[in-house]
């Protein structure tokens, strides 16, 4: 991306965030902005809400072009077919103008999905589903907090399919309490017979502010050690690349032509609206956070942004962004792009950085890029650490 290209990245986003917060219950391992289910006038007030705010930060300026839209959550297809009705056309109204090969993307979960409501979400401009499956084993599943089976996830999957959508993603979860190699296994082998075209692969984070947080401080929460861990990565990236999902990102799979292109915005660190509650953006040099809980937002969006943080981006910030977003990526980081960004190489800003991560076996340089070695990729946050400098 050259200077001119990224000022009208900066000015003109191409792409579009929505988060739809509500849940039939919260998992024991999320610490997303969620809130489970209280009955349809929430929802209601809540889109109610999300328009205000769309309209606001539209508001007095032309309508973007947008390359993607992503609605996520929370579970969007939790909602009924009046209220994804309404949805669509609010995304209709705001965000008309959008590029030939745009891809609008929906996250689902098994058990809220109907022909009927595939219908209206086909018809709404959803390109691409993304199913949260994390795995078709249902003890586990009961272990995490999941209110679906295994069964269920895998007929989500058919139908999906029987609705005309060719662009299916699920998401798998792998380093969970009981979760050993044959599970993980026979997970990729059920993967291996579906109709998919992407692949997310997670490994559990405890993040401390839920179930899995509290029961890990108690002792009770019994994980998969590191080893164990690493090695299911490696057989994650082993099975997918033999049934042709091949890795493109740290925990992302795609046949060709199938890599999300939304998420793509973010690891190239392109700029994007974020709506709706908790839901972060990236506009010109400030990234904004909204506000988590459910009725703050309604209220603050109403009456005006219900903004609850707002952090400048700085030159430097925006440079290091660059450079562990971009690592995220199997292809790594040219220098070439760097220079056309900065006009200045990588070695001139990071060279100390990168001779010792070469050396540590973590990157690797090929023609004038860097990337990530596969021990780089499990230990990326080391990587990551290294690029950030102090401010």
């Amino acid at each position: 991306m050259d200077k001119n290209e990224h000022q009208e990245e900066i000015t003109s986003p191409k792409h579009v965030y929505i988060h739809i917060p509500f849940c039939a219950q919260k998992c024991f391992y999320c610490d997303f902005a969620v809130f489970v289910w209280q009955g349809e006038d929430w929802v209601d007030q809540y889109l109610g809400a999300l328009e205000h705010e769309i309209s606001r930060v539209l508001d007095h300026q032309p309508l973007p072009r947008v390359e993607t839209i992503y609605i996520g959550g929370g579970t969007p297809s939790l909602l009924n077919e009046s209220q994804l009705e309404r949805l669509f056309s609010l995304l209709a109204r705001y965000f008309p103008i959008r590029t030939p090969n745009h891809e609008i993307s929906l996250e689902t979960n098994p058990g809220t999905l109907t022909p009927s409501k595939l219908e209206i979400i086909k018809a709404g401009g959803v390109n691409r589903i993304s199913i949260g499956v994390q795995t078709f084993h249902d003890a586990i599943l009961k272990r995490i907090g999941r209110n679906h089976t295994a069964k269920e996830a895998i007929h989500a999957v058919y139908m999906v399919e029987k609705a005309g959508f060719n662009n299916i993603n699920i998401d798998l979860m792998y380093g969970l309490p009981g979760q050993e190699m044959d599970h993980l296994l026979s997970d990729l082998d059920q993967v291996s017979q579906l109709p998919l075209t992407h692949l997310s692969a997670y490994n559990l984070k405890v993040e401390e502010n839920t179930h899995f947080g509290r029961w890990q401080r108690e002792g009770s929460l019994l994980l998969p050690g590191e080893e164990l861990e690493a090695e299911m990565y490696e057989r994650i990236i082993e099975k997918l690349s033999s049934i042709g999902l091949e890795q493109y990102e740290l925990s992302n799979f795609a046949r060709p032509g199938f890599r999300s292109q939304h998420n793509l915005g973010y690891w190239l660190n392109h700029r994007f609206y974020g709506f709706g509650a908790g839901a972060w953006g990236y506009l010109g040099r400030e990234r904004y956070g909204n506000m988590r809980a459910l009725i703050p937002y309604i209220r603050h969006s109403i009456k005006g942004l219900p903004r609850e943080e707002i952090l400048p981006v700085t030159e430097q910030e925006e440079m290091e962004e660059m450079m562990f977003l971009g690592l995220r990526l199997t292809e790594g980081i040219s220098d070439s792009r760097f220079r056309e960004r900065w006009n200045v190489s990588m070695n001139q800003i990071y060279g100390v950085q990168i001779e010792e991560l070469t050396n540590k076996g973590l990157l690797e340089k090929k023609e004038d890029r860097i990337r990530l070695t596969p021990m780089g990729r499990f230990l990326s946050n080391e990587v990551f650490v290294a690029f950030l400098q102090e401010k």
